[in-house]
């Protein structure tokens, strides 16, 4: 299930995906090579999926534990 509240300043979508957990933040980039050297920089692992909605995306764990997703934009 997924229910999304879309304006011209926020972008938030609700999802039922157990294998995150209760809580994830999840963000758009047109550049995902970028945004995977800025996590890094960062001392943040990801790792690269193709399995959330069939979208290029980079899943990690922000240092304090929620789960983060990156999703490539269209």
């Amino acid at each position: 299930p997924r229910v999304a509240i879309v304006n011209d300043t926020l972008n938030l979508g609700l999802y039922s995906r157990p294998e995150f957990g209760d809580f994830w933040l999840s963000f758009e980039s047109d550049d995902l090579r970028a945004c995977s050297a800025a996590l890094e920089r960062l001392g943040i692992e990801y790792r690269r999926t193709e399995t959330l909605a069939g979208i290029a995306s980079l899943v990690a764990t922000a240092p304090e534990g929620t789960p983060l997703v990156v999703y490539k934009s269209s």
